[in-house]
């Protein structure tokens, strides 16, 4: 499945929880501190094209504007999102360095807590737990000087992206908008990201088609339009390229069986 999380919006109490079952979604960017908890099975995580295998009882912790991806065959986890200005008091000693890697393992407590943790919580308690999943994290982690630049530009890249793939989505126009060099964005893209713009494009549109076909009653032929694919058949034949099945096949396989 695919996931999305709303935008901070500036709510300095932002948190949100999804609990997902074989979560994939192409390389993104945002501003929220993420956690990826992996109850069963286990996740390839992808941050800033360093990828790590994430099993069961191990977390992942994402920083702000850190490109990153999921993909799992069979994977059970739980994903917190959380603004920055939630944890304030750690994220204001960040704000020029990451993690050379956010892989951790939370102790029994903290795996717990996890688990008990919802968007319902009160305020104190995500803090709490919040803040000793950090100090746990921070004992173990080596950091890095980050590009503020590079973050910049493909954060304004990624949302590009965002509000643009399922209509015209081309690097050019991006160029046009974001107000930078065409070759410049080209090779920054591939070098961050691992591939070029246009076939990440098309791997977003799949992941918002595969996550239309599953959430949503709507024909296949509706989900590949929503999704950027003005050609059906265009979308049947990347669809098999990229899963070795066709969406039809995808949909049986999962449980839905609208055409």
């Amino acid at each position: 499945m695919l996931y999305q999380y709303d935008q901070i919006g500036g709510d300095p109490e932002y948190l949100a929880r999804v609990d997902g079952r074989d979560i994939t979604f192409p390389e993104h960017i945002h501003e929220n501190f993420e956690i990826i908890f992996v109850r069963e099975g286990e996740d390839e995580i992808t941050v800033n094209s360093v990828t790590e295998t994430i099993r069961k009882g191990e977390a992942m912790l994402v920083f702000p504007n850190q490109v990153h991806s999921t993909a799992s065959t069979y994977c059970r986890d739980i994903i917190f999102a959380f603004s920055p200005l939630f944890v304030q008091g750690y994220s204001s000693t960040k704000k020029n360095i990451v993690p050379v890697s956010g892989k951790f393992r939370p102790d029994e407590y903290l795996a717990h807590a996890l688990e008990t943790l919802s968007n319902d919580s009160s305020t104190a308690y995500k803090k709490g737990v919040l803040y000793l999943l950090l100090d746990q994290f921070e004992k173990q982690a080596i950091f890095t000087s980050k590009q503020h630049l590079n973050d910049n530009v493909l954060s304004e890249l990624f949302l590009f992206i965002e509000n643009s793939f399922a209509g015209e989505c081309s690097l050019r126009d991006a160029s046009a908008q974001i107000g930078y060099d065409y070759k410049y964005l080209s090779r920054l893209f591939k070098r961050s990201v691992g591939i070029n713009f246009n076939e990440y494009v098309n791997n977003y549109r799949l992941a918002m088609a595969c996550h239309l076909m599953l959430s949503t009653d709507k024909s296949i032929l509706q989900c590949s339009e929503e999704s950027g694919y003005s050609s059906v058949r265009s979308f049947n034949r990347n669809f098999k390229d990229k899963f070795n099945i066709t969406p039809m096949q995808y949909r049986k396989q999962n449980g839905r069986y609208k055409k």
